[in-house]
């Protein structure tokens, strides 16, 4: 079950290539940069290009959070190897498990948080982890 999201996923990626706009990649910002360009083909991926028929099951029932998250993986990691951004998944990085977490290099780190509109905790999800400054 795992091969056909992921075929699917690096089928969209490779058909709706992202070029980053970054010639290198090395500071938080830079990061943040790349990150907010792969989430914003991610929604071009799942609005315009037809990834939302993965989202549903046979009959018109969302499927599991982790289904998106998963889709968003493949196509994330597929960009981030071709300009060099390390993606993880599921990552504790001390707030508990991030859904990922982006980064080049040791202090150059971005998270990111894939929840359901319809999840209960969608607000702790996008405030977890946040800086403090």
């Amino acid at each position: 079950m795992k091969s056909i999201w992921r075929a699917r996923a690096q089928d969209y990626a490779q058909k709706n290539p992202l070029n980053l706009k970054l010639k290198t990649i090395q500071s938080v910002d830079d990061v943040f940069a790349a990150v907010k360009e792969i989430v914003d083909q991610f929604r071009h991926l799942i609005q315009d290009a037809g990834l939302n028929k993965e989202l549903f099951k046979p009959g018109g029932k969302p499927t599991h959070e982790s289904t998106a998250q998963r889709l968003f993986f493949a196509v994330a990691y597929s960009y981030c190897k071709a300009n060099n951004v390390d993606v993880s998944a599921e990552v504790d990085t001390g707030t508990g498990d991030i859904d990922f977490k982006f980064s080049v290099g040791f202090d150059s780190r971005v998270l990111v948080e894939v929840k359901l509109s319809s999840n209960p905790n969608v607000v702790d999800g996008s405030t977890r982890g946040r800086s403090k400054q």
